[in-house]
């Protein structure tokens, strides 16, 4: 693996039910190393190891993260302003999708939940 080495793929890689989960859900509880980017994305460290079977929870996080591990790279950005890449499953127009931090929440606002579980973060007050 290259040290150090970034890819920056459109969010549109990602699913809603993966935005929704990384967009409501503490970064600790994720299922890989990583946190959000600004209110644009998500950041994630390359886990080399990974293997998920299609239809599983996270199966586009997953293929992505193996796309990312067998071409070296160390870190991937989910970013709105992002490329698609040849290969991974695009799962919306990325031209589409509006150029504004908020738009997560207004693309996911009919998937939540009407009462959220408070989200631990696994640290005391």
């Amino acid at each position: 693996m290259q040290q150090d080495s970034l890819l920056i793929l459109s969010s549109s890689h990602l699913n809603y039910e993966t935005m929704l989960y990384l967009s409501i859900t503490d970064c600790i509880q994720w299922p890989f190393v990583g946190g959000p980017f600004q209110d644009k994305g998500w950041f994630f460290h390359v886990d080399d190891e990974v293997r998920a079977e299609p239809g599983e929870p996270f199966a586009d996080l997953y293929e992505a993260m193996n796309h990312a591990a067998v071409r070296g790279y160390s870190h991937i950005l989910f970013y709105d302003l992002g490329d698609t890449c040849d290969g991974l499953t695009v799962f919306r127009d990325p031209e589409l999708e509006e150029l504004d931090g908020v738009f997560y929440l207004g693309l996911l606002e009919h998937l939540l939940p009407r009462d959220l579980p408070p989200i631990s973060t696994g640290r005391s007050a």
